[in-house]
């Protein structure tokens, strides 16, 4: 049996949390990725917890993934199993698995309050070097998205570890792709639906109301996420983590978009692709603008503009707000135009 392994990965094309930048790198490695990235970052929520959350909307977040096989184990049942997970690990990969679980930072090197503090987080484990008795990780290690190497020994303690489970992720879940995963198309349809609800603000998760809650009705939806980032700010006048891990996730929505475009300019979908794609480009470049702008004030202690930050977020938002509904048309005369064509060729 080989010593060693590594699965497909490569830097995500978003990265603003966890689970996001992590299936990302994994299914960016694989043909027909592009459907599923772009109807699965088109709609954003936001809520107050009370840090500030903004997000890609995901149905049965964290429970289930579209183009994945997933196995979820509680930790108290594994541990039960094995007083050490590493060889359940290898086992896993050896069969095609990456495997995505909670562990305690205090024992893993990479991460920056390595030694210094207990906190849980989720991790991503894609391979494994036997003789150098390592694994292959991917996370947020200070601050920064990257893949990184974690001892075996260490990995184990992180798991075991009374501090490894948080709020949001517990246990471990292996993901393996599906075979069948070619099935998921492009839908032009459902795709202008999930743009107007961006534009419309609509509460998307009503739609999946059987399978889950939809939410508080004070969560915020699609572009009103920027109605909520400004209340936020001028309500807390405060700089912090949350708020920046939020503001980057508006910049990765908008590489989103641009991709997105650039994808259905290639099938012929959109035909002023220079136009959508140059608005789509000022707006993003706003964003990072934005994002630096908190950054900057998180860090420092110079005079915080809070007006100046509302202002930009308001002109953000009106520039998308122009640029989608413009998007939106483009496509609608497409589906008319192949609408059309279908009547033609049935006469």
């Amino acid at each position: 049996m080989a010593s060693k392994k590594i699965l497909p990965m490569k830097y995500p094309w978003i990265t603003s949390l966890p689970v996001f930048a992590n299936t990302n790198a994994i299914l960016v490695n694989y043909e027909d990725y592009y459907p599923w990235f772009i109807h699965s970052h088109i709609q954003l929520v936001a809520w107050e917890t009370p840090e500030v959350y903004i997000q890609f909307y995901t149905p049965v977040f964290r429970e289930y993934y579209r183009l994945f096989k997933m196995h979820h184990y509680e930790k108290r049942v594994l541990s039960k199993w094995c007083d050490n997970i590493e060889q359940f690990i290898i086992d896993a990969i050896n069969e095609g698995h990456y495997v995505y679980l909670s562990i305690d930072q205090y024992y893993i090197s990479s991460y920056e309050s390595f030694g210094k503090r207990h906190g849980a987080h989720d991790m991503l484990i894609y391979g494994y070097d036997q003789q150098r008795q390592v694994f292959y990780i991917a996370d947020f290690f200070r601050t920064i998205y990257s893949f990184e190497e974690a001892n075996f020994e260490s990995v184990n303690k992180a798991f075991l570890s009374p501090y490894s489970e948080g709020e949001w992720f517990k246990g471990v879940q292996l993901l393996k792709l599906k075979d069948h995963k070619r099935e998921f198309k492009l839908d032009l349809e459902y795709l202008i639906k999930q743009l107007k609800e961006y534009l419309y603000k609509t509460k998307s998760s009503v739609d999946y109301k059987l399978i889950e809650e939809p939410g508080k009705d004070s969560d915020s939806w699609g572009i009103g996420v920027y109605s909520f980032l400004i209340n936020h700010v001028r309500g807390s006048k405060e700089f912090v983590f949350s708020l920046v891990r939020s503001v980057h996730l508006l910049y990765d929505h908008k590489e989103v978009i641009l991709r997105g475009l650039e994808y259905l300019n290639n099938l012929n979908y959109i035909t002023d692709y220079e136009l959508h794609s140059e608005a789509y480009r000022d707006i993003k470049k706003q964003c990072l603008i934005l994002r630096n702008l908190c950054l900057k004030y998180m860090f420092s202690e110079s005079k915080q503009d809070i007006q100046h930050v509302i202002r930009l977020i308001s002109q953000i938002e009106m520039k998308e707000r122009i640029a989608i509904q413009k998007i939106i048309l483009d496509l609608e005369n497409i589906k008319l135009d192949q609408g059309t064509r279908v009547c033609r060729l049935d006469e």
